[in-house]
């Protein structure tokens, strides 16, 4: 995906993220590869997984070695929420962000309240997801008492 000037979302100038493994977790093969693609040409080292246990299998190997977690929401064995707290076992303190097309505002704030980095909506803008997962692996942690779920209310 190629980024415009006048889109919504700019990405903000990084130092390389050549060192950068992210785990991308999402069982719609089209939209992962899709993502993993736009991460990759941003200069981050993407590491698949198409459904909760593939997800697991690699955090119990590789757990330590990840900078950050996408994980989607809705998976066929597992929500996010319990992937989440299976994942801080193997990954300690590495941000993880909850992505998915149910943006309900109840979930959101649960999932921020458990412990993730941001909870994304899949049909945002490309651009605000790399900029979400730049501000995450540069460790620009944002205080969840700083998030506004106002926006998000019925």
């Amino acid at each position: 995906m190629t980024m415009k000037a006048d889109d919504q979302y700019s990405v903000t100038s990084y130092p390389p993220n050549l060192t950068k493994r992210i785990l991308l977790v999402d069982d719609d093969s089209l939209f992962r590869r899709a993502l993993a693609e736009e991460l990759e040409e941003h200069g981050f080292k993407i590491i698949q997984a198409g459904c909760g246990k593939e997800a697991l299998e690699h955090m119990e190997t590789h757990g330590g070695d990840f900078d950050l977690a996408l994980f989607d929401f809705c998976l066929p064995d597992s929500d996010g929420l319990c992937l989440l707290s299976e994942a801080r076992k193997y990954l300690g303190d590495c941000p993880i962000i909850l992505i998915t097309a149910n943006d309900a505002h109840a979930v959101r704030q649960k999932a921020i309240e458990s412990g993730a980095f941001q909870f994304l909506n899949k049909l945002d803008d490309f651009g605000h997801i790399i900029q979400t997962v730049k501000s995450a692996v540069h460790n620009e942690i944002h205080d969840v008492a700083d998030v506004d779920f106002s926006e998000y209310s019925q």
